[in-house]
Parts: structure tokens; sequence; C-alpha cells
């Protein structure tokens, strides 16, 4: 009797993760679906699944689009944001969680209340800051930007590991001659690895999903980021499904490339955000 209950019990959690797998997955079926039709079948809603693949979709995306330009301008944006956010962060992290001086707490409580600030607020500001600076139209205004908004998490993140990493550590790095900036690059970092991780995987896909400011700061064609790249498919009275879900679908490739590559290190990281 037990065991029928085990198997039971077993069969009702495979059930219930298979149709979760089937509930998240289906959008992206909708895309590949819909980007493998022609246009009259995408307004034809008798149509589900197409009649004829036209596999040619993709081709036409790639030759009579830029969105290779696209894919690599957003390659440049979310990398630059992502490495410029781990060298502010982790050196920044290291110095609140080991360096004790006056306004500590008021430097950790600002960058909660930065986390806490919707971009729509500060847009025009920051228009006019980067139109002064001749910042508009320019990959690195994008790169500053996702960097500004990406830090505080980063911060806080890697300031709780570093937290939690006891002081003798470094008092022992610093018996054998390992001054502050050694301790970090040497020993503390390596151990960090796991949340520096997490904090890149943000941090890149907060500059590849990024789109306000994108559409408000870059007006030329070759300095656009994939996200405005989708949105040219939509026109003033018509909108090209089928190459936006195309497009749209190969923009996932580069996110799920490297959650493959470091999805080991990112759990980790998780787990260690979590426990800490």
């Amino acid at each position: 009797m037990y065991r029928i209950r085990l198997n039971g019990w077993s069969t009702l959690r495979w059930g219930f993760l298979l149709l979760m797998i089937i509930l998240l997955d289906f959008p992206f079926f909708i895309m590949l679906i819909t980007s493998l039709k022609t246009k009259s079948e995408v307004y034809d809603t008798s149509v589900f699944l197409p009649i004829h693949m036209v596999f040619s979709n993709y081709i036409k995306l790639w030759s009579h689009t830029n969105l290779s330009v696209y894919f690599i301008n957003s390659i440049k944006i979310a990398l630059g944001s992502t490495l410029l956010v781990l060298v502010l962060a982790i050196p920044t992290s290291y110095a609140l969680s080991r360096l004790q001086f006056k306004g500590k707490n008021a430097v950790l409580a600002l960058l909660l209340v930065i986390q806490m600030f919707s971009p729509i607020i500060i847009l025009v500001p920051l228009y006019k800051m980067f139109a002064n600076h001749h910042l508009l139209d320019n990959i690195w205004s994008l790169i500053i930007i996702n960097t500004t908004f990406s830090i505080s998490f980063a911060v806080w993140f890697i300031y709780s590991f570093f937290n939690n990493v006891p002081v003798e550590i470094d008092e022992a790095a610093q018996i054998d001659g390992c001054n502050k900036f050694d301790t970090l690059v040497r020993i503390l970092t390596p151990l960090a690895i796991p949340s520096i991780v997490t904090v890149g995987v943000f941090s890149f896909i907060n500059a590849w999903n990024e789109f306000l400011f994108a559409l408000t700061f870059v007006q030329t064609d070759s300095k656009m980021p994939i996200t405005l790249g989708l949105y040219s498919f939509v026109g003033r009275y018509d909108v090209q499904w089928n190459y936006m879900m195309g497009a749209s679908l190969l923009s996932t490739v580069p996110v799920l490339i490297l959650f493959i590559l470091i999805h080991k290190h990112l759990v980790k990281g998780l787990a260690a955000g979590a426990l800490k």
C-alpha cells in the first residue's frame, strides 16, 4: 500500500512538472509557429499551425534587415555594462564590508533608495545631462545607464557574501604579506565567484532587455540594440508578426547560451544569497 501511494505521489509530481513545462514553453512555441507563417496566415484566425513552413523568413531577417547589427550592439551594451558593474561593485562591496567609516549605513540605505527608483522618473533629467555631454545616440550612454540601475543590487548582493566571510581570513592573508588589494583580488574574489556570476547574469539580462532608455537616447539605426530592432517591425498600420516573432526567438539564444554555460555557478550564487 505504501509503495502504491508513493508511486501515485511521484506520478502526480511528474505530471505537475510536465504541466508547468508546457505552460512556460507555450509562448516560445507560439513564437516559433508564428515565425514560420506567411503574412496571410498570421492574420487568418482559422490557421493555428503553418500550412507551409516558411523557413526563408529567418533568411530574410538576416539579409533584408540589420538584425546582425542589433545583436552586436546589444552584446556590446550588455557585456560593457556587466563588466563595469563588476569592476565597481566588487571593491565597493569589500570596502563596505571591511572598512568602518562615518556614513556607512547611509551609503547602504542610499543604494536601496536607488534600487526603488523607477527609470521613467529620471528620464528627462538624464536626457538633458547626456545631451550636454554629447552622449546622445551613443552606445556608451546605454552602458552607463544600465550600470547605474544594476550597481545597487550588485553591491548589496556581493556585500552580503563578504559580510559572512570571517575577518580572520583577511588577517591570515595580511600576515602572509598581502595588502587589502591583494586580499580582495587573490583571496576573497575567488571565494565569491558564485555571487559574482549571479550579479553578472542579472546585469547582463537587465542590459539585454532594456528598451525605454534605448528608445529615448538612440536614433541611428546602426546604434540600436535588439530591443529597438524588434520594435522596428511595428509599422504605422501594420505589424510584421512573423518577422518579429522570428527575431524575438533569436534574441533569446544568447541568454539561453549564457545560462547553459554558467548555470552551476548561478545556482550556487542564488543559494548562497538565500542562505545569507
